[in-house]
């Protein structure tokens, strides 16, 4: 397939999708570029501000950055 062929499936494809679908996908495109730079960071805090899990984290899991607990 060629360039051209590929790219326009790709439109439609994105065009197909709703908003929330849309939104979605691209969150976690954010969590996963911004991740990779920060392996070591458990969360990513979106531009949505939504929290989202670093997939590139490979340490012990933690709490989620919101929740209170009493220590």
């Amino acid at each position: 397939m060629d360039d051209y062929q590929r790219e326009r499936q790709d439109a439609l494809a994105q065009e197909a999708l709703t908003q929330g679908e849309w939104t979605s996908l691209a969150v976690a495109q954010y969590a996963g570029a911004y991740g990779e730079g920060a392996p070591d960071r458990e969360w990513i805090l979106s531009p949505f501000d939504t929290w989202e899990r670093n997939p590139y984290y490979q340490g012990p899991p933690g709490r989620h950055p919101e929740d209170h607990y009493d220590d």
